[in-house]
């Protein structure tokens, strides 16, 4: 059984970082991404992700995916304040538009997708899918093994979201060889499904990424740099 150092909820830190990702699928790398977490000057952080393509891939297509999920850390607590999602097609028009405002003084939050806004009440703990990684991450750290259990805002519901633990797994990568956690989330469709290793030794930070559709295509991300950041705002 893998083990590592927990620590107690009180003594959790945000875990900033700088990482670099391929994504591939049948075989062919088709494009990079960076994953990154930093801390703002005013001492909120910013976990930020985007994806381009890389190789043969971009010379027929040139479409940009990006992630933004802008949040508090206190009491313990990971507290979300504004999630983005842009996805950009070759001439850098907006294909699709997903953004949720978090208000905690009135409870509520205001999902936003393409020309469509809900508004929805808010529940202590929820998050968004990005930032349920980190929450992930957090809850690893602090020794809860098992399947994990979040709340998501999603459109316009908010939702329970499990994360299946299935085995720990040994996971070579262009980083290195990891003792890992894998997990799974599935979809209402079984056979549509996401995967993920959460490396013990790099604060559970997943050093890969699996999705997989039902006609069993599947798209990996595979982590390839990895920069630790001082907990002072660059």
């Amino acid at each position: 059984m893998f083990c590592s150092l927990s620590v107690s909820a009180e003594t959790w830190t945000v875990p900033l970082f700088k990482a670099k990702y391929t994504v591939s699928a049948m075989g062919l790398t088709i494009a990079e991404g960076t994953r990154n977490l930093t801390k703002q000057p005013d001492g909120s952080y910013l976990f930020h992700t985007i994806a381009k393509p890389t190789g043969v891939v971009s010379v027929f297509r040139e479409d940009t995916i990006e992630e933004n999920s802008h949040f508090l850390f206190e009491n313990t607590q990971i507290k979300p304040l504004l999630y983005e999602y842009k996805h950009l097609d070759n001439n850098k028009n907006l294909k699709k538009h997903k953004k949720v405002v978090f208000n905690w003084e009135t409870l509520e939050a205001l999902s936003i997708e393409n020309k469509k806004e809900w508004k929805l009440p808010l529940q202590t703990g929820a998050v968004d899918f990005l930032l349920s990684q980190i929450s992930l991450m957090q809850d690893l750290t602090l020794n809860k093994r098992g399947d994990q259990n979040y709340i998501i805002v999603d459109e316009d519901e908010i939702k329970p979201y499990t994360i299946k633990f299935e085995k720990e797994e040994i996971v070579e990568t262009a980083l290195g060889k990891f003792k890992t956690l894998k997990f799974i989330r599935r979809a209402k469709n079984p056979k549509r499904y996401s995967s993920l290793w959460c490396a013990v030794d790099l604060k559970f930070l997943p050093v890969k990424i699996e999705h997989t559709e039902p006609n069993d295509h599947t798209v990996s991300v595979e982590i390839k740099t990895l920069e630790w950041l001082s907990g002072e705002p660059k």
